[in-house]
């Protein structure tokens, strides 16, 4: 193999060389825009949560789904708890509902 051969060979395994570590760099900023987004949904989260405990208004009620859902549960689990006395609730015919401030400490020991 002649001497520009050679050259042209290197000159090539550079350029690719390169084209690699703009990819991979390019790769490393998606995938940080895609943890930053994602540490952003959760602190979005938590601070919903936390307004919702901390608001004043704590005549907000809760039915066995809303629940559930706001505690990542099932409603299984809720009612697990309503027989186990783990959980305050009241009956307006055959629905059950729970205040919000009676909740405060479950919602913040399951809420993640």
């Amino acid at each position: 193999m002649n001497k520009p051969d050679k050259v042209k060979i290197i000159l090539k395994l550079l350029q690719d060389s390169n084209t690699l570590l703009i990819k991979s760099s390019q790769m490393q900023n998606e995938a940080n825009i895609a943890v930053i987004d994602l540490i952003q949904e959760y602190d979005n989260s938590i601070n919903k949560k936390i307004d919702l405990i901390t608001s004043p208004d704590n005549n907000t009620m809760f039915n066995v789904r809303e629940l559930s859902l706001l505690l990542k549960v099932t409603k299984a689990t809720i009612y697990n708890w309503i027989s186990e006395d783990k959980i305050i609730f009241h009956k307006l015919g055959n629905k059950t509902y729970f205040k919000k401030f009676e909740l405060n400490d479950i919602i913040l020991r399951y809420t993640k």
